[in-house]
């Protein structure tokens, strides 16, 4: 269960909830090195390592990781960390 700002809670079951909401972006080809934990029981983050599919141009990072983190919005991470990668 995770505590969001505004003090409701947001269940989360794992981290495979979180990496199906960011499977739905596009050109996310996969999602691994997830992990989710709670710095003291109200201020949570994220880390996690997308690749990506289909890229021409290398501003469409951006755009997706912009896309990404809406994805996790609801969740109210107080961090969040990613890489990404281009696959094959």
């Amino acid at each position: 269960m995770i505590k969001t700002k505004n003090f409701d809670k947001v269940e989360v079951s794992s981290p495979e909830e979180i990496r199906s909401k960011l499977r739905e972006v596009k050109h996310v080809q996969s999602i691994h090195y997830t992990h989710i934990w709670s710095l003291d029981g109200e201020h949570h983050v994220l880390t996690t390592h997308l690749v990506l599919e289909n890229i021409s141009e290398y501003g469409q990072k951006d755009t997706i990781r912009k896309q990404a983190l809406e994805a996790v919005k609801e969740y109210d991470f107080s961090s969040l960390h990613h890489s990404s990668g281009i696959g094959s």
